[in-house]
């Protein structure tokens, strides 16, 4: 198990590297266009509603009423504290790596309005740890192993969807959402490889 963590680490990592080379050396066109041309080729006013509401998923404000509504109501405080822990730390080097690689974003009639930079995003970074740390508190409770699977395909499912609708919505490049599920992904396995060790959570 140690082994096959470590080789998806790695792994995300090398995603991560690969993508912000190519990013910097403008030579990643070949990815994004044809990812950003499938996904907007689906517009519709229905389409658009759905997105919209997929994205806030991963709002601040949404994210913040969820981790409060959860230290309000789980009798665990430690894992309340942790969820929050992993929120403001996932959001923080989010905003670092944006500071660092200060790519713009897509200028070609967005959807809504946002500002900041492009890379990697937000969102996608932001919901693949905030949502992957649910998936890993699932499967430490006592549920069945069917109601874990469901609950995780799920998760994983508002993951997949909150970065597809950045693309949609005009407002990232599918390499910045890519970038954003990768490196979280390292973030994600090392903050719990040192919550395991010393909360033993």
């Amino acid at each position: 198990m140690k082994k096959c963590k470590w080789f998806f680490f790695f792994f995300a990592l090398a995603i991560f590297l690969l993508f912000t080379i190519l990013v910097i050396t403008n030579n990643i066109a070949w990815f994004d266009n044809p990812v950003y041309n499938f996904l907007h080729a689906m517009f519709q006013d229905k389409t658009t509603t759905f997105f919209l509401i997929i994205t806030s998923l991963s709002s601040p404000f949404v994210l913040i009423v969820m981790s409060l509504l959860l230290l309000i109501t789980n009798k665990n405080h430690k894992l309340s504290f942790l969820v929050i822990l992993n929120l403001l730390l996932s959001t923080i080097g989010n905003t670092v790596l944006k500071l660092i690689f200060l790519r713009e974003r897509p200028s070609d009639f967005p959807l809504i309005q946002e500002s900041g930079y492009s890379y990697p995003s937000g969102h996608s970074m932001i919901s693949m740890a905030y949502y992957g740390f649910l998936i890993y508190i699932v499967w430490q409770t006592d549920w069945s192993k069917k109601a874990k699977i469901i609950f995780s395909i799920c998760l994983g499912l508002i993951i997949f969807l909150i970065g597809c609708s950045r693309i949609y919505l005009r407002v990232h490049y599918p390499s910045d959402v890519v970038a954003g599920f990768a490196i979280s992904f390292v973030y994600l396995l090392t903050f719990i490889h040192i919550i395991k060790k010393k909360w033993s959570v």
